[in-house]
């Protein structure tokens, strides 16, 4: 039999009890000279000697019960070893001793793995002391982490969930302990600074994630003290990086305001990525990237009269501002230089307007509806320029 009793301190009650039996009909086994422990969890663990009247000599068998089972129950009882020879005190004891050695208890580093002793037979008529080591349920299986992907050059709390079945959960014992509640990730470049414990069936993992980490998916284990772990998946990605600034057209009359341009995006002379743009007024823009580490990079506008202009910066962080600069005017063939062709098509179109046999939008370059000496003016200031390259 086993009784709990709480309220030690002040006015003491039974908060359950229960029985360590062999439900067997026939052949079934008797326990005797129980000890019993408690770990941190609240699991209960009863060792005792076992034997039956006719096949089971002098053995050795324990029993259990979870912290989540309900109140009064024990578990079906479990033997730890099968004697089967028979037993007489060497010294002729009547009734012969048995029993002096049973003790259970919790691993004082971990407080949640037991530790059994008992006194079995070992042969005929010699006894034997046997330590078992009977491990916690494992960690909870997880279910969830949230965040799942974790981005390079943060630091970040991991909230992972797990289910509790047949007693399974996290646990650490607190400070004062050798063991604790453990997490790890692989591969480098993730750093686990601190586990929190919030249930059993939940964690907190903060990490810090360096800036060259290599990204994709790592493997994250949660450890309970006593060894026990599991895994989960989680990604380490590069996170997205908004670029702010202004592109001037130059030389333009009306507002850059919904001016389409191309640009791209250049480390050295690798393009990154690149895509057509519809400027905002005044020629603002915000470009919202993924998957663009912390660097030096370079970005090349491109206006359909204009010449490429390159405009340097440095991505250290999630938002860049400021990456601003002016597109040169004059490129009416697009070939990305003011020459003699710019200067043959303006002249073709000149003094013409929209809806003329000779209009062409593209030789308007200050934008005011019409082909002009204005126009010729900015073509002659930029003569033989060209764009720039990555």
């Amino acid at each position: 039999r086993w009784y709990e009793i709480e309220n030690i301190n002040a006015t003491p009650s039974l908060r359950q009890s229960g029985t360590m039996v062999d439900p067997a009909a026939t052949n079934a086994a008797r326990f005797w000279v129980p000890s019993v422990a408690v770990n941190g969890q609240g699991h209960m663990l009863i060792g005792a000697s076992a034997a039956n009247s006719t096949n089971l000599r002098l053995s050795t068998a324990y029993a259990g019960r979870f912290a989540t089972d309900p109140l009064g129950t024990t578990q079906p009882h479990a033997l730890l070893t099968t004697a089967t020879q028979s037993y007489t005190s060497p010294g002729g004891d009547n009734p012969m001793r048995w029993g002096d050695y049973s003790m259970t208890s919790v691993d004082p580093d971990d407080n949640m793995t037991f530790w059994t002793v008992q006194e079995y037979g070992l042969t005929t008529n010699l006894y034997a002391v046997r330590v078992y080591k009977i491990l916690a349920p494992p960690p909870a299986p997880i279910s969830s982490v949230s965040p799942s992907t974790v981005n390079t050059s943060t630091t970040q709390n991991l909230v992972v969930t797990g289910t509790s079945p047949a007693g399974q959960g996290f646990y650490d014992p607190g400070a004062g302990f050798t063991r604790r509640l453990a997490a790890t990730v692989s591969g480098a470049g993730v750093t686990v600074n601190s586990v929190t414990f919030n249930s059993p069936t939940q964690v907190t993992v903060n990490m810090t994630v360096a800036p060259n980490a290599t990204v994709g998916p790592r493997t994250l284990t949660i450890t309970n003290p006593d060894g026990q772990f599991v895994t989960t998946t989680i990604t380490i990605a590069i996170p997205n990086v908004v670029i702010n600034g202004n592109v001037t057209l130059g030389d333009l009359i009306p507002d850059e305001n919904g001016r389409l341009v191309s640009w791209a995006i250049y480390q050295g002379s690798t393009l990154v990525i690149n895509s057509p743009w519809v400027l905002g007024p005044s020629g603002s823009y915000s470009i919202t990237l993924s998957g663009l580490a912390d660097g030096d990079y370079s970005i090349l506008f491109k206006g359909s009269h204009w010449l490429t202009k390159k405009i340097a910066f440095t991505v250290s962080g999630p938002v860049v501002n400021n990456v601003n600069g002016t597109l040169v005017n004059g490129d009416v063939d697009g070939d990305d230089e003011v020459g003699p062709g710019d200067f043959g098509l303006l002249a073709t179109a000149f003094l013409s307007v929209d809806g003329d046999p000779n209009w062409n939008p593209e030789a308007d370059l200050d934008g005011d509806g019409e082909v002009g000496p204005g126009d010729f003016s900015i073509l002659a200031t930029n003569f033989l320029l060209t764009g720039d390259t990555p």
